[in-house]
């Protein structure tokens, strides 16, 4: 199990992530636009990223841009998010954890690989609880 700080950002991900690139070194690993996606899924977001992952000096940043019209607030644009190893541990974390939680997500399977949930624990800290089948 691994947690990864993941970022949100107005719409200029791909910008902020060339920029830590440059400041941290490291690679942009994964890199999925809303356009890619299934066009059920934000078809309208195009260039926005929906998905990201970088890596630099052995640690891991996930990001994404939100959702054109939802502005994210500074401070307010941070999440951690678990990789778990399998599924069932991903299951048994979140039964627990989602007791009292605000579910944004239930746990469910996604189009691009992964068994996932959103929710903000009963203490205030957002969560993504994820575990990945197949990476791209």
């Amino acid at each position: 199990m691994q947690i990864i700080p993941t970022l949100v950002f107005n719409g200029d991900c791909e910008e902020a992530l060339t920029f830590y690139k440059k400041c941290l070194g490291g690679k942009i690993l994964y890199l999925e636009r809303y356009k890619d996606a299934p066009s059920e899924f934000h078809p309208k977001f195009g260039e926005r990223i929906l998905h990201s992952k970088f890596e630099f000096n052995g640690n891991t940043l996930y990001a994404s841009d939100s959702i054109e019209g939802k502005r994210v607030v500074a401070g307010d644009n941070q999440t951690l998010t678990v990789e778990f190893d399998s599924k069932e541990q991903l299951t048994e974390v979140y039964e627990l954890i989602s007791e009292g939680a605000s579910i944004k997500t239930p746990l469910q399977e996604s189009f691009w690989g992964t068994s996932y949930a959103i929710l903000t624990d009963r203490y205030g800290i957002k969560w993504n609880l994820n575990f990945t089948r197949v990476m791209g």
